[in-house]
């Protein structure tokens, strides 16, 4: 039976001598995350263990981890143990979950914005409270008979500005309708999002910080959703899920374990790993149908140990030919990890939102057919 393992952050406290120790096994049965520090051992940099966790696996495994406790790497041994149903998708090193913007100062409501506001709730799964940043478009207060389809975003906290911005622009080109946007962020001054957000978007848990996507989705469905609902003028039938690495895996752990909760997904990045093929390999076993739009991309220039495990994935959804199912597989060139997200979302908005995408001129057309009227 296969137990493929996705890797979460470790327990370390976060001052930068605590790291993850390196470790290679093959060909085991399990292994340990080594919380320690960074020391000099002759020539080489070497790490210190002080604390254990340890982890299953399953054989055919390779496990290192490198210099940062939120970094984490997998890959599948070509030994004599190479028998897991995954193992053809993996003969380099798979960078199972990446927490990038590890150097952003976490700040207490660091922007303000327009037609933005705060809505605290906890969650009774969690036992955490849980911030949602909500977008109204501009015409909201003044087009009461008007309902809205709604897009729900990871890491509010790092991309509503841009996420706002890019809303403004496709709604100015007249390419996408209006949305109404809620992202997904966390309360308090000193907030750790990087060890937040790898607790609620990874679905395997690995230690304290990690494996919280099923209790962190079903708040969505059954706390989150509601609310929303309940106070703004929303089309029910219309959600879209979306975000970038850790968030884009959220995604498309939620359009396999929610099929119908959202109508459209956005995975940017996302950090693939073999949990995640083995998931549409299940579902796969029992569905020939999927009724999703699903833009999915990744960075040309992205560290390829990332990349290659997302190229991956496209081939494999793309092989199942699920009915219904409209993917849009697409790599951004001269990107990496980071920088995907503005061309991402920009493409990624309007490939989901084509089929109902408004009639008429850009913006620009308009004001120039009023400056120079015939």
């Amino acid at each position: 039976m296969d137990h493929p393992v996705q890797a979460g952050t470790s327990a370390a406290t976060g001052r930068h001598d605590q790291r993850i120790a390196h470790t290679s096994v093959r060909h085991f049965e399990s292994f340990d995350i080594c919380i320690g520090r960074q020391k000099r051992q002759g020539s080489e940099t070497v790490f210190e263990c002080n604390a254990v966790n340890a982890i299953k696996s399953d054989p055919g495994f390779e496990r290192k981890a490198t210099m940062t406790d939120l970094i984490f790497f997998v890959r599948y041994g070509t030994g004599r143990n190479k028998t897991n149903s995954l193992s053809r998708f993996f003969n380099t090193l798979l960078l199972v979950v990446l927490i990038l913007p590890l150097f952003l100062p976490a700040q207490d409501r660091h922007f303000t914005l327009t037609n933005t506001h705060y809505i605290l709730l906890k969650s009774e799964l969690t036992q955490r409270e849980h911030e949602l940043i909500v977008f109204l478009p501009g015409g909201y207060e003044n087009s009461p008979e008007k309902y809205y389809p709604t897009l729900y975003f990871a890491d509010a906290y790092w991309d509503m500005p841009l996420l706002y911005s890019i809303h403004g622009q496709l709604v100015y080109d007249n390419v996408i309708p209006e949305l109404i946007m809620i992202g997904f962020s966390y309360p308090g001054e000193n907030a750790n999002y990087g060890q937040l957000r790898a607790r609620d978007f990874t679905p395997i848990r690995v230690n304290e910080n990690s494996g919280d996507a099923p209790k962190f989705l079903e708040f969505i469905e059954n706390t989150v959703i509601p609310r929303i609902e309940s106070e703004y003028r929303v089309d029910k039938t219309d959600r879209a899920l979306s975000g970038n690495s850790l968030g884009g895996l959220f995604t498309l752990y939620a359009m396999y374990m929610r099929p119908g909760l959202f109508r459209r997904y956005i995975a940017i990045s996302p950090a693939v790993n073999p949990y995640l093929f083995s998931v549409d390999e299940a579902f796969a076993k029992e569905n020939k149908s999927m009724n999703a739009r699903l833009f999915l991309s990744y960075g040309g220039d992205e560290y390829a140990p990332f990349r290659d495990p997302i190229i991956e994935f496209q081939k494999q959804i793309s092989a199942r030919i699920y009915i219904g199912l409209e993917l849009l597989n697409y790599r951004i060139e001269g990107e990496r990890h980071s920088g995907v997200k503005s061309e991402g979302y920009s493409r990624g908005l309007r490939w989901v939102y084509k089929d109902i995408a408004p009639d008429g001129p850009s913006g620009l057309d308009r004001e120039i057919n009023r400056s120079n009227p015939k």
